[in-house]
């Protein structure tokens, strides 16, 4: 069942049968492995969806870690691919690079990349959707076509985007497999010591607040950021750090530096809020990762937005 790729619409059924080496794995890793051109996002979807089926009957999302027995026969359908049930709406895209196969752009702090509660048809998908005139990858979900990794909505910065679901593939596996270079620039409260670092916890949802993140100590993920000074300001309360996230949790810089004890400038979710600052001083500067399709090395940079600047000018 190798370098299988249905074509746009087409409608398959694969079999797959549960060999040695697979004996005893989750299903869903199962899965992924057995079909390495789908994401775990689409193979969650498919089983969510109902559309694998075993001797036990069809089975769904609650079934993604049950253990897979030798000889075993899975039969899997490969949904048709549906149209974008989301409204193309123009939007004025500042557009880094671009060809037939990805784009990346800078999104600006206060626009949310997919729709969520309160953002239904403002969010950048609606933007990509007009200017890709609806050839974007699928493998995201009809709610995020093209969306490879994201940005919080209150950070700014470089933003990759797959046009379709081979790029798609290959750039989420340059994700997972951590090949894919990431440089943040932050202004945080205070002075880190040492001013060179390297941060490793759990990341976990917060037991008390399921809309943040939290260090654990015994649950969640395990993740890693590195960090720079490179300036200080004049009076001292703050400070410029270069970030290296090497992982990939859900608000890590955030949640890092705050575990640091110095919070992004701001953040009125893990720091405080500033006035000259409304909303976090969080950038994604560069991003370096390889073409899906002709595997040249890319570095996509994007300077620090006129307001991160502003604030630097004034305090530093």
């Amino acid at each position: 069942m190798k370098n299988f790729i249905p074509s746009q619409g087409e409608r398959c059924v694969l079999e797959l049968w549960v060999t040695p080496e697979f004996c005893g794995m989750r299903l869903d890793k199962f899965l992924v492995k057995c079909l390495p051109h789908y994401s775990r996002v689409f193979i969650q979807n498919v089983l969510e969806a109902g559309y694998v089926e075993s001797p036990l009957g069809i089975l769904s999302k609650k079934h993604q870690s049950m253990k897979v027995s030798l000889g075993t026969l899975f039969r899997i359908e490969i949904p048709q691919s549906q149209p974008s049930v989301l409204k193309p709406i123009a939007m004025n895209l500042e557009i880094l690079y671009e060809d037939e196969d990805i784009m990346v752009i800078n999104k600006p702090a206060g626009q949310v990349v997919h729709p969520s509660m309160g953002h239904r048809e403002d969010s950048l998908v609606h933007g990509l959707l007009a200017h890709c005139q609806d050839q974007l990858s699928h493998l995201g979900g009809l709610q995020r076509p093209g969306i490879v990794h994201r940005l919080d909505q209150f950070t700014s910065g470089v933003l990759l985007v797959a046009k379709h679901d081979v790029a798609h593939h290959h750039l989420s596996t340059q994700f997972a497999q951590r090949s894919v270079y990431k440089t943040y620039w932050a202004i945080v409260y205070g002075a880190p010591v040492p001013p060179l670092g390297r941060i490793e916890v759990n990341i976990g949802r917060d037991p008390r607040q399921p809309l943040r993140m939290s260090v654990s100590l015994t649950k969640g993920k395990y993740s890693i950021t590195r960090y720079r000074t490179k300036m200080r300001s004049q009076c001292g309360k703050y400070s410029f750090l270069e970030c290296f996230p090497e992982t990939g949790r859900t608000h890590q810089i955030r949640v890092h530096l705050s575990h640091l004890g110095h919070g992004i400038v701001g953040d009125q979710v893990y720091s405080r809020s500033h006035k000259d600052l409304p909303r976090q001083g969080l950038h994604a500067y560069q991003l370096s990762f390889v073409h899906p399709i002709t595997f040249h090395p890319l570095c996509i940079t994007r300077e620090l937005p006129e307001d991160m600047m502003t604030f630097l000018h004034h305090y530093f």
